[in-house]
């Protein structure tokens, strides 16, 4: 399986949204059931043309946590110039019901969120 994450190709918001939250997800080591679903009904729900999203989140899954950042940062920069701040401001909604959802919030996963904020500006 190919975990090689490309620099120069753009994600479409669709597949920026779902590596945000997946790696998002999966910064604390462990992707938990509730987490999950609510990964795949934010996608179906938003993005119901999305066809590969397993293939999609077990890419993901196998990314090496020495890229997370680096590949965070790019899907957040691609997720921005594909919305407005309406999408951005929801979709930050919807990060805190995903790091809300196995009822804690490590520390990893409020790093990212942190970062997610700086990188679009958000107070």
């Amino acid at each position: 399986m190919n975990t090689h994450v490309s620099k120069t190709n753009t994600f479409t918001k669709t597949l920026a949204g779902l590596h945000l939250l997946m790696i998002i997800a999966e910064s604390d080591g462990l992707v938990s059931a509730e987490e999950e679903k609510i990964i795949k009904k934010y996608i179906k729900t938003n993005y119901s043309f999305l066809s590969n999203l397993e293939s999609e989140m077990q890419v993901l899954r196998n990314l090496p946590k020495e890229l997370y950042l680096p590949h965070f940062t790019k899907s957040a920069s691609d997720f921005f110039s594909q919305s407005n701040e309406k999408e951005r401001l929801e979709f930050i909604n919807f990060v805190f019901k995903l790091i809300k959802a196995d009822k804690q919030i490590s520390r990893e996963e409020n790093k990212f969120l942190n970062e997610l904020y700086n990188l679009w500006g958000l107070d």
